[in-house]
């Protein structure tokens, strides 16, 4: 007798379930593919919600408005976003993965972004050249902002540290030089357009791709499949190392199939810069070929050639 009431309550339970609209999806990062945890889930206008797993799944249950929605997918530290959905009474809709964008509007006004000139950055001189992360960490202190923008490390070290205490990495590898632990910007001169996705990680914080350094770890990432679709083209005048840059590129943006290339070629010149016999010569060239196995897995191909010649005032 028990175990047939258990049944029945077991059917009744499941016919609960399958009469009610129910919205089902997972959520991941737009630049890392990763699983995004702990995502609130919600149809505009409506009491029910729900958060994503470990593994970004949800399952919005209880939904009590139907036709055309509006899907609300936020989390802190992301962008929100608002997507269109029909729901139709006792049905199951599956969304494809979706994907959020880090809010760098927050991050930029923790860490306090800066530009810094390939001049600042292309030497390969200890007292000239420091690791961008270090620079990046100045955040709000009044006089590391002026240390990292107006004057440049060129006359001293922020924080006392040396660029050597920072960690530089592209696409995960690591890129200071084995003799004296400290990068060479020069080795990758020429290729802005490429190398605008970077991850920066403050100090000893944690880093998904090194146990990181005191002035932090900055991770260049060229991977084909993460650069926006499109070509772009254009011309910089300068009057401090090189005179003109001209620079073209183009990314496929990522296929139905899971394929994605870049190219990127550019050229810095200059017969002469403000002192005499400082010439300037230099070509950099990019491919960056990917394909996206699974959401899990991709192989992922990268070079540059970045050969250049210039005069160097002591």
């Amino acid at each position: 007798m028990n175990k047939n009431l258990l049944r029945y309550a077991f059917l009744l339970f499941s016919g609960v379930l399958w009469s009610q609209a129910q919205l089902k999806g997972t959520i991941i990062d737009a630049i890392s593919s990763q699983p995004v945890p702990e995502v609130s889930i919600k149809i505009q206008g409506a009491n029910s919600n729900a958060k994503t797993d470990a593994l970004g799944v949800f399952i919005l249950n209880n939904i009590e408005l139907y036709g055309d929605q509006i899907l609300i997918v936020e989390k802190n530290g992301f962008v929100t976003k608002r997507l269109p959905v029909i729901i139709n009474d006792k049905e199951l809709l599956e969304l494809q993965i979706v994907t959020l964008d880090v809010d760098i509007t927050e991050e930029q006004r923790q860490i306090g972004l800066i530009s810094l000139s390939e001049n600042d950055l292309i030497s390969d001189d200890t007292q000239e050249s420091f690791n961008t992360s270090g620079l990046l960490s100045a955040g709000r202190d009044a006089f590391l902002s002026a240390a990292a923008f107006d004057w440049s490390a060129t006359f001293f070290r922020p924080r006392g540290l040396d660029n050597a205490n920072g960690k530089l990495l592209i696409n995960g590898i690591e890129m200071n030089k084995q003799f004296n632990g400290r990068p060479q910007w020069g080795s990758w001169g020429g290729l802005n357009d490429a190398q605008r996705n970077r991850e920066f990680t403050q100090g000893l914080k944690a880093s998904e791709y090194s146990f990181g350094g005191l002035a932090g770890v900055t991770n260049i990432i060229m991977r084909a499949s993460q650069e926006r679709k499109g070509g772009r083209v254009s011309y910089a005048a300068a009057s401090a190392s090189y005179q003109g840059r001209i620079m073209g590129s183009y990314n496929s943006g990522l296929s139905q199939k899971g394929w994605a290339y870049g190219v990127l070629l550019s050229r810095r010149f200059g017969k002469e810069g403000f002192q005499d016999g400082t010439l300037y010569d230099a070509n950099s060239i990019y491919l960056s070929v990917e394909k996206k196995i699974n959401n899990n897995h991709s192989l992922n191909f990268s070079s540059f050639y970045t050969p250049n010649r210039r005069g160097r005032a002591s």
